[in-house]
């Protein structure tokens, strides 16, 4: 965006604008909900001027890229004229075995640099965890991706629970997985890794904010809970009956499929380049 700004207002080559996160809405969330310090709230006081930023930008860009139809309406709701075009997050979707059996292993996958992916670490392990292997003791739990030591729970957590660190090939641990948990309980945006868990049809539960912007339909393709309990229950539903868990999955592999298949994107960005309407 600051590019934008700067480059913008002068040139007159098209220009496009790939709006990833609403900056303005990523930013009240984590002072409201997770400030560093108690009188970092304060700040709260510049998301106007963020706001001005991100439609000044949205003025000077020949069309802008939103990742959801919610970030959409929330963009048009301040520059109702400008043109806004959703291009969802898009992943390759690799042939799956669907003979093959998964083990009670439930996996979070994410770079934990990211404070709303090592806060999800935190809930997970230490609320969401114990409630599991109360019902499911011989269940499993890999947390994987880089900067774990971002996290409390890296540095204190049972035997049950395994770090990786950064993998090069995350396909092993999809092809064990009977779960794949995203518990956001702050941030902004759409997650690819549920994209990712739902093309190689592994099953999902995730809080509403994890799922936010994706059309995955809680109970039919995806389970959603609210809280550590409500995550817990749904995740030992899925861990002890591997039969529903697979449906599950085939289920959210068929909806990502209509919806996030990346040569799609690509022939939708192509026609929206070449002023068509795909």
């Amino acid at each position: 965006m600051s590019v934008l700004l700067e480059a913008g207002a002068g040139t007159h080559t098209p220009l496009y604008f790939d709006l990833d996160d609403l900056e303005h809405v990523a930013w009240a969330r984590r002072l409201v909900h997770d400030p560093g310090w108690k009188g970092e709230r304060l700040l709260l006081l510049q998301t106007p001027q963020i706001l001005r930023a991100e439609l000044k930008a949205l003025a000077l860009a020949q069309t802008t890229f939103v990742c959801s139809q919610q970030d959409q309406l929330r963009l048009r709701r301040w520059a109702p004229q400008r043109p806004i075009e959703v291009v969802p997050n898009s992943v390759e979707f690799p042939p799956v075995d669907d003979t093959a059996s998964t083990e009670p292993l439930v996996a979070f996958i994410g770079s934990m640099g990211s404070r709303p992916n090592a806060q999800a670490v935190d809930r997970l392990v230490q609320d969401i965890w114990p409630l599991v292997m109360k019902e499911v003791p011989e269940a499993r739990l890999a947390i994987i991706g880089g900067a774990p030591e971002n996290t409390r729970a890296s540095r204190a957590h049972p035997p049950s629970v395994t770090f990786t660190g950064f993998v090069d090939d995350l396909e092993p641990w999809y092809r064990k997985a009977r779960v794949v948990c995203c518990p956001i309980f702050h941030g902004s945006g759409t997650r690819v890794k549920i994209i990712e868990a739902a093309a190689r049809a592994r099953a999902i539960v995730s809080t509403p904010l994890g799922a936010e912007g994706l059309d995955f339909k809680d109970k039919e393709d995806i389970l959603l809970g609210t809280s550590p309990a409500d995550l817990a229950e749904r995740t030992c539903r899925l861990l002890n009956n591997p039969v529903a868990a697979a449906e599950l999955g085939r289920r959210a592999r068929a909806r990502a499929a209509v919806l996030y298949d990346r040569q799609a994107i690509i022939e939708r960005l192509t026609a929206l380049f070449r002023g068509r309407t795909p």
